[in-house]
């Protein structure tokens, strides 16, 4: 469950299960390890026909559902932790089981590329962030998953026979998160349909103007970040910090690229003591980017609105600072890696109820207050994986 100190969270929420995974893969501790092989079954027996995994489960009223928005990455992780889990911890029982759903998974996240681009789309509030901070359209953090799921299909697929062109399907999406949100001078916008007329295409027979401008206009020398997201005509050139250390992790970045991204998170302002916060500033009301939706905040549940610093607008989140420490290992920042663990140790320290370990759901970027649900599990998870990647170095 994402935590056993609030009615809201004691369900079994696919994305935190899916990050929790990553530290119970490593502890060591059995029971930890059979938890995450049972999150796996369960979701797998509530998939929806279509392929599509929930958002989140209550067992307790049996009620499951796909949030309100929808929840393009929950099908992702769902595919993700279920690679991890197999690698780390071999299980041919489970593999079988899996697999068909596996397969129905990563159909339905196919399914989402509305024009055919080769990368997937997700609704406002569609992924982590499904509050009043919006991201839309293609959408880096969900694309990155999306990839990472390709690669778990490569490598099951040979278990079982199965004819399947997964390897390319991965080093296409991989190709086309370059290209899309990393736009340098020179390139070409319409060459992100290559793909479909490899022999005869020509990028300048592209018909629409506007988002090859505004990917044009996107691009400048010195990038240190991927774009956020891109929706039509309109390039967000603001570092999602999850989305791009999750690139780093997984591989999209180049070695190159990484550094620079890891390079430059350790540099950019942060709540101290605490690690990185979700972007690396927030944003206000009338925002150019239009991601802060004041019109729809009044409605949303207190807790979960999101004025500066807050939330998902700029705050800390700890399991993400988990995620961070592990990056910089994968680049070999290690003295780095070691000095945001004790950071990330005092942030999970923090709790408003007296107790030395609050595992807090989030940090507010300008008080340096706790906030959110106490306990989460995600981010003692990725706290776990934190500390496990910095041994021996």
């Amino acid at each position: 469950m994402a935590s056993a100190d609030d009615p809201h969270y004691t369900s079994l929420w696919t994305r935190d299960a899916a990050f929790s995974a990553m530290g119970a893969h490593v502890s060591g501790d059995p029971a930890l390890i059979a938890a995450a092989r049972h999150s796996l079954l369960t979701l797998a027996k509530i998939q929806a026909p279509n392929g599509q995994i929930p958002d989140a489960y209550w067992p307790h009223r049996d009620y499951w559902d796909w949030g309100e928005a929808g929840a393009t990455d929950a099908s992702a992780l769902f595919i993700v932790a279920a690679g991890e889990h197999l690698r780390l911890h071999p299980d041919v029982d489970l593999c079988s089981q899996l697999w068909p759903c596996l397969e129905r998974a990563f159909s339905w996240l196919a399914s989402q590329d509305a024009n055919q681009f080769g990368l997937i789309d997700s609704p406002e509030a569609g992924d982590w962030m499904d509050s009043t901070l919006c991201r839309s359209g293609k959408v880096l953090y969900v694309n990155v998953l999306y990839y990472q799921a390709a690669i778990v299909m490569t490598e099951l697929a040979p278990t079982f026979d199965v004819e399947s062109n997964f390897q390319a399907l991965a080093s296409n999406i991989r190709d086309k998160i370059n290209h899309l949100f990393w736009p340098e001078s020179g390139a070409s916008y319409a060459e992100i349909l290559s793909h479909h007329r490899a022999e005869n295409f020509r990028a300048d027979e592209f018909p629409h103007p506007a988002s090859p401008a505004a990917y044009a206009a996107a691009a400048r020398r010195g990038r240190w970040h991927y774009l956020s997201h891109v929706q039509w005509g309109r390039f967000v050139d603001e570092c999602d910090t999850l989305g791009n250390i999750l690139a780093v992790r997984y591989g999209v970045a180049d070695s190159g690229r990484a550094k620079r991204i890891m390079r430059h998170l350790h540099l950019s302002p942060a709540v101290q003591p605490y690690p990185v916060c979700t972007y690396t500033r927030s944003f206000a009301a009338g925002d150019r980017w239009g991601m802060y939706k004041a019109v729809a905040d009044p409605f949303q549940g207190e807790r979960w609105r999101n004025p500066p610093g807050s939330y998902h607008n700029g705050a800390v989140w700890p399991f993400i600072g988990g995620l961070y420490v592990d990056a910089l290992n994968h680049v070999g920042m290690r003295d780095e890696a070691r000095a945001e663990l004790v950071r990330l140790a005092a942030a999970n320290r923090l709790s408003d109820d007296g107790g030395e370990w609050g595992f807090h759901e989030w940090i507010h970027a300008d008080t340096g207050l706790p906030s959110g649900a106490r306990h989460q599990t995600w981010s003692a998870g990725t706290f776990v994986l934190a500390h496990h990647s910095t041994k021996g170095f």
